[in-house]
């Protein structure tokens, strides 16, 4: 019973994709109702955007994370709809929100030793950390972010809330 009780502290929180162009696909976006919830940021080189939908239950709307991949990482601009460049766009990752359970046991460090652990005992496996535990902030929310491997080399991004920031930020492009 114990485990259940674990888990439910965890919830989908967003689903990254990579397109081509951020704006296109935020007005594509539109159509099913999604709206930009936080202010333009960048996630490395790229420029991002998360969108959420319309829903009477504000934290409990889909999210979805727009990355746009930069013209210049190529060396030239590539037709990201040619069988060779499919890969470029696409489903990036997936995010958990774990706030609930990462300040339970002392925040996302000691959460990911945790869950190690879990892994190695359920599984015989250990868990491969792609990105460590680091803060970012997105609009005007402070988070702090991990990266670990799926299966399949699935990419799951464990988000933890941090705190809401006072002052308006401006976007990062």
């Amino acid at each position: 019973m114990r485990r259940n009780a674990e888990i439910s502290n965890y919830y989908h929180h967003h689903t990254s994709m990579k397109v081509s162009n951020v704006t296109k696909s935020q007005l594509f976006f539109s159509l099913f109702g999604f709206e930009e919830a936080a202010r333009r940021f960048r996630a490395g080189s790229a420029r991002a955007m998360w969108l959420r939908a319309a829903s009477h239950v504000p934290d409990a709307s889909p999210r979805l994370e727009l990355v746009e991949i930069p013209t210049d990482m190529p060396s030239k601009r590539l037709d990201l709809s040619s069988p060779e460049n499919t890969g470029m766009t696409g489903l990036n990752h997936i995010t958990i929100d774990v706030t609930a359970r990462s300040k339970t046991v002392g925040g996302l460090s000691q959460m990911l030793i945790r869950l190690n652990e879990d892994s190695e005992l359920r599984f015989n496996q250990s868990i491969h950390l792609l990105v460590p535990p680091y803060q970012q902030i997105i609009g005007q929310d402070v988070v702090e972010l991990a990266f670990i491997q799926g299966p399949d080399g699935i990419q799951v991004e464990l988000v933890t809330f941090v705190r809401t920031l006072l002052q308006s930020m401006e976007p990062a492009w």
